[in-house]
C-alpha cells in the first residue's frame, strides 16, 4: 500500500507550512503573466526561483503560435 503524506501544517492546525523545513508560512510564486510556478518561503524563494530562468517574471515575449482546438 502506497503511504500518501499530510500536507503540511503550521503548529495551529492550519495549512500553509513551506515544504523546506523551514516552518514558515508558504505562498504562491507566479511569472510575469500571473501563471502559478511554485509555493516558497521567505528563506528558499531564491533556491526555488533559481530553476526558472530570470526573464520568466518579466512579461516575456512569445513567439510560439497557439494551437487551436
Amino acid at each position: 500500500m502506497i503511504e500518501i503524506p499530510i500536507k503540511r501544517r503550521r503548529p495551529d492546525g492550519k495549512r500553509g507550512m513551506c515544504s523546506c523545513g523551514s516552518g514558515k508560512d508558504r505562498y504562491p510564486l507566479y511569472d510575469g503573466y500571473g501563471i502559478f510556478l511554485t509555493y516558497a518561503c521567505h528563506d528558499c524563494e531564491k533556491q526555488r526561483l533559481s530553476h526558472y530562468r530570470p526573464d520568466i517574471m518579466e512579461r516575456y515575449e512569445c513567439d510560439e503560435p497557439i494551437d487551436e482546438d
